[in-house]
């Protein structure tokens, strides 16, 4: 046995990193003297404390008691030898674990390494023991089962996020399901309905129109705005609105030909050969696209094109809620609309907000400049109609002027 003079606990810890906090070593030695050696030469090991037993059929007791990091065992022992003792303890090792197990023996023939091999031992201590040797490779191989360790656990973190994202998905799944259900549900059976509110002259309080809005009947009751928005999320915006638009048209007929009908179709659904086709058997002049713009417009282009094409049938345009969502003077002298709808947020209290009614009187003035009209949306108090007439704004609808219904007769 060599000296313990010359064990470098800096060296190790410097070039190959800390070890785990509280590392456990078992040795299991016949020899107390060999244990002494063991534990004197692992005591500078940082964060190592030493289990031992000179009695090997006591090994399994001990592992389960303090469930050791690495396992130093004596290779021949006369009550149990080291393969008997390995093999024990590889029968209470769970498999996802990783347990190095060191030989220690003074045996180095090639018969005997393999046994120890087979046996599942992962290293050799050669006696006699050289300290710095016993504590260089006890140090490298718990570094090595911390290695093993935390991909264990970053695997087990994997695992547990995917597991996690799988039922995500599933019940997400489970959602566009059910809502794709509906929605065509709907669309199949065409089990919706329309209101229409109608649109005054603020001077003489005459109808000259009414704006065609859709009512879901059907369970589950939630506003038009989200069945529009839900539709338009599982790629059938186009039918849907399309339904909402053909059911809304039937009342054409009983509305006086001096007054129009607008309909909210978003500007994917216009730009589509579905609405070309169904635009096609419409009576133009009586109609109203309101173009919602609450997505972005990436490219006005072909959707000025379309609209062009419209008007030569007859087809006017209003912008739909100026001021909200994406809607912007760009948005408005890109499409060139011939109404100019003013968002209820800029109608509600512009009576005693300087604000709003600023920016009202800017849009009268704007769409004046641009051969537009404007509607002011959401008129609900007699002060905000007043308001309303005094800064120059000719049309309106609310519900002091007329609540959503269906048309007589």
């Amino acid at each position: 046995m060599n000296g313990l003079e010359g064990v470098d606990p800096i060296f190790s810890e410097r070039r190959l990193g800390p070890l785990p906090v509280s590392s456990r070593v078992l040795i299991i030695d016949d020899e107390q003297v060999n244990i002494r050696l063991l534990d004197m030469a692992l005591r500078d090991v940082a964060g190592l404390r030493v289990i031992s037993t000179t009695d090997p059929t006591d090994a399994t007791r001990l592992y389960l008691e303090h469930h050791p990091d690495i396992v130093l065992v004596d290779l021949h022992m006369p009550a149990m030898n080291g393969i008997e003792v390995m093999t024990a303890l590889h029968e209470m090792i769970p498999e996802e674990e990783f347990v190095p197990i060191m030989v220690l023996t003074a045996d180095i023939t090639r018969q005997s390494r393999e046994t120890a091999l087979r046996a599942g031992a992962h290293d050799f201590l050669v006696k006699p023991l050289d300290p710095t040797e016993v504590a260089l490779r006890v140090s490298n191989i718990l570094r090595t089962r911390a290695l093993y360790s935390t991909i264990q656990e970053n695997r087990a973190q994997l695992a547990d996020r995917l597991r996690q994202h799988e039922e995500r998905q599933r019940v997400e799944d489970e959602r566009i399901a059910a809502l794709t259900w509906q929605i065509r549900d709907v669309v199949s059976r065409r089990a919706l309905t329309t209101a229409y509110q109608p649109i005054i002259h603020l001077a003489d309080g005459a109808v000259v129109g009414h704006e065609a809005l859709s009512r879901f009947p059907d369970e589950p009751i939630r506003s038009p705005d989200k069945w529009f928005a839900q539709a338009d999320e599982l790629g059938l915006a186009c039918e849907f609105e399309l339904l909402a638009a053909d059911v809304a048209v039937q009342a054409v007929a009983r509305i006086p030909a001096n007054q129009f009908l607008t309909l909210n179709i978003s500007p994917k659904v216009l730009v589509s050969d579905a609405f070309t086709d169904f635009a096609a058997g419409l009576d133009g002049p009586r109609i109203i696209i309101e173009c919602t713009e609450h997505a972005r417009i990436e490219d006005y282009a072909p959707l000025v094109e379309r609209l062009a094409d419209l008007r030569v049938s007859g087809f006017r345009f209003a912008v739909d809620d100026a001021g909200a969502g994406f809607a912007s003077l760009q948005h408005i002298v890109k499409l060139q609309p011939e109404w100019i709808k003013l968002d209820i947020e800029f109608t509600r209290a512009i009576d005693v907000d300087p604000a709003r009614r600023a920016m009202a009187a800017s849009l009268v003035y704007f769409a004046s400049e641009v051969g537009a009209r404007v509607i002011s949306e959401g008129v609900e108090t007699e002060a905000e109609r007043s308001t309303l007439r005094e800064i120059g704004i000719e049309f309106a609808q609310g519900y002091l002027l007329g609540r959503p219904a269906p048309l007589p007769g």
